[in-house]
């Protein structure tokens, strides 16, 4: 009986020799030894040829030296079976990260053709004179991409609160301004222009009625940071000329919700101040002329 547990032990051995574990010490034999270093060779990849020689040079070596060998190639089999399964985690993962990106550009390309249509519905009624008036920032709309992205995704975010770097005029925008992460990591040129506006628009305080110098009253926070930062900036570049004569110009890519109405109204009335009388604002539509009146009575 004992005999045959031994056969049978034997037989499980060699049916599974990468599962099964002997509970006692095996006493190896030269022929299992070599029979078993050909089963890993085999295993790592090893050609038939290759493990032919392999098992001439092990018959002429003791046992001990036999072992540890088939010690050796053991370890070397369980590390490339490690690589390998590391290797598939690392794809699979891959694979789920492209995935997640895919279904990420889709959900932006989607959202970008919304804003193009709603865009090009709302140029086509302005065109018509008719001017619709929302109460949605660029903020709302920008927070909301972020909130659908990094619901369906734990990416990094997109938009980071705007706040100008080298402009201390004014106060904080009243509604909340955002910019992208990319936009964020590039650092303004330095301001070293000085507005010739009054100090209470400047510094966002209230100002009073100056029949001396033409200035009506106007509210707190008139213009905000954001707003003087565009003033500081194109009075930077109205000081310099080009190489022809003609004086530099400043192009305002501000979003909606920022001001850009009271941004030219302000260097129009800051390149009054200096003597630079002549201004010409242009609008889509002559509906808007109201805006910019209203901006310039703020």
């Amino acid at each position: 009986q004992q005999q045959q547990q031994q056969q049978q032990q034997q037989q499980k051995w060699q049916a599974e020799p990468r599962l099964f574990q002997p509970s006692q010490p095996k006493q190896w034999t030269s022929q299992e030894v070599i029979a078993r270093v050909l089963q890993y060779a085999k295993l790592c990849g090893m050609k038939e040829e290759q493990r032919g020689k392999c098992a001439e040079v092990l018959y002429k070596q003791p046992l001990q030296q036999q072992l540890k060998y088939m010690e050796q190639l053991k370890q070397h089999f369980e590390l490339k079976q490690q690589q390998r399964q590391q290797h598939e985690r690392q794809a699979a993962q891959q694979k789920a990260q492209e995935a997640a990106a895919k279904e990420r550009e889709q959900e932006r390309e989607r959202l970008q053709a919304e804003r193009d249509k709603a865009q090009a519905e709302r140029a086509a009624r302005e065109e018509d004179g008719i001017v619709e008036v929302t109460e949605a920032s660029n903020a709302d709309v920008l927070e909301q991409q972020t909130s659908v992205e990094e619901q369906s995704s734990n990416a990094r975010p997109v938009f980071r609160e705007y706040r100008p770097l080298k402009v201390r005029y004014g106060k904080q925008h009243p509604e909340p301004i955002v910019e992208s992460c990319s936009m964020a990591s590039v650092e303004p040129p330095d301001a070293s222009y000085v507005p010739a506006l009054p100090r209470s628009l400047l510094m966002g305080e209230r100002g009073l009625a100056n029949q001396t110098e033409g200035w009506e009253k106007h509210g707190e926070g008139a213009l905000s940071a954001a707003q003087l930062e565009a003033l500081v900036y194109a009075g930077q570049r109205h000081s310099l000329h080009n190489k022809d004569g003609t004086r530099c110009g400043f192009f305002i890519g501000d979003g909606t919700g920022v001001g850009k109405g009271r941004e030219i109204a302000s260097i129009i009335l800051d390149n009054i101040c200096m003597s630079r009388t002549r201004a010409v604002w242009c609008s889509v539509s002559t509906a808007l002329l109201y805006d910019a009146q209203r901006d310039f009575q703020d």
